[in-house]
């Protein structure tokens, strides 16, 4: 389809942020949010599919199923199978991927394998969305970056937040 605007994608993901909060509210982590997932009805509103691998977040995670997914929507500590670290906000540093790939056609990494691939997430920080695209607002583009922090700390506390920031800003 047509790519949206700047505006209407921040729409978007303030919708599909207001469902993973309810999600998220009900004890559930989705953990696998890439475009696939996301549905539009026929008012172009958009649904969440696919709760396969979703965990109740106090269900005991091993590090095999911790680490299910798909890889370049994979948070850092998903990849990393930092147990510890799995929360919630790996369904918002998911949307983030999503968020950027609106913005600009592209994922944040780009690599040749998975192991290259693995290694961007980890350790590399994505190109800023206005260096491929000046008509994205400085505002989005912080909102989308923070959603791509490394460190679950640095992300929005909540899906909630993430919606709150991109219909407030």
């Amino acid at each position: 389809g047509k790519r949206p605007t700047p505006e209407e994608a921040a729409h978007l993901v303030a919708e599909v942020a207001d469902a993973l909060a309810f999600a998220h509210d009900n004890g559930f982590i989705h953990r696998d949010i890439k475009p696939a997932n996301i549905l539009l009805d026929q008012q172009g509103k958009p649904l969440i599919a696919d709760f396969g691998i979703a965990t109740g977040s106090s269900d005991h995670l091993d590090a095999g199923v911790a680490s299910s997914g798909t890889l370049a929507y994979m948070a850092p500590e998903q990849l990393a199978g930092e147990i510890q670290l799995i929360d919630h906000r790996v369904d918002v540093y998911a949307l983030g991927v999503v968020f950027y790939e609106l913005l600009t056609r592209s994922l944040p990494y780009q690599a040749r394998t998975p192991t290259a691939l693995r290694e961007q997430i980890l350790f590399r920080s994505p190109r800023p969305v206005r260096d491929m695209d000046r008509s994205v607002p400085p505002q989005l583009e912080q909102i989308c970056l923070r959603c791509l922090a490394k460190h679950p700390a640095d992300r929005f506390g909540s899906a909630a937040e993430l919606a709150e920031a991109l219909r407030n800003r």
